[in-house]
């Protein structure tokens, strides 16, 4: 029997939103972009880059959980922070009877290796990764997130089947120079 590795990495948001390469210890993660419901979210929470934190730029929002039990068919689970904003455009899809389920993401995941000095962990590579809402498993918080006030926020769950037919892969980097390329979605055709 073939054993299923698990991705599971967690962050705080008040480490990616004041972050300070010296205080973090864990994961890193930000949301490059998503397009849900036929719509993009905008880039309107800034975040400093771990692998050069002078450099400061504005992302659709922080990923706060991503978990993957990787392998061909398996849903991938990102939790994160959004502004009101781009809350509402994921609102309205997970609520809209009418709306497309589409959806095309962008996310980084970075670990702390050792001193100051990030890498990418989980990745898209900056590539879109397309798939399907299970709307069901998704949620977004109703109320502003009080663990982080700087900019209100709120938090969303988003469970994500990987488009079927397509190959598109994960990456992932568990340091050492252990890099793979992992199948997200089934390739076998609607």
């Amino acid at each position: 029997m073939v054993e299923t590795m698990h991705i599971d990495y967690e962050a705080d948001i008040t480490e990616i939103a004041d972050f300070r390469a010296n205080e973090v210890k864990g994961y890193i993660g930000h949301l490059i972009s998503l397009k849900i419901g036929g719509k993009d979210l905008k880039a309107d929470f800034d975040f400093r880059d771990p692998t050069s934190p002078a450099t400061q730029k504005p992302f659709a929002g922080a990923v706060t959980l991503v978990r993957w039990a990787t392998g061909e068919g398996k849903s991938l689970t990102i939790v994160g922070r959004v502004t009101g904003n781009n809350a509402a455009i994921i609102k309205a899809t997970l609520m809209g009877a009418n709306t497309t389920r589409e959806c095309e993401v962008k996310f980084d995941m970075y670990k702390h290796k050792e001193g100051t000095e990030f890498f990418k962990t989980f990745h898209t590579d900056g590539k879109a990764i397309k798939g399907t809402i299970v709307k069901e498993k998704c949620d977004v918080s109703v109320r502003d997130m009080r663990d982080y006030t700087q900019i209100t926020n709120y938090e969303f769950t988003l469970v994500i089947e990987g488009t079927r037919g397509v190959k598109q892969n994960l990456e992932s980097d568990l340091g050492g120079g252990e890099k793979s390329s992992l199948q997200f979605g089934n390739l076998a055709p609607n």
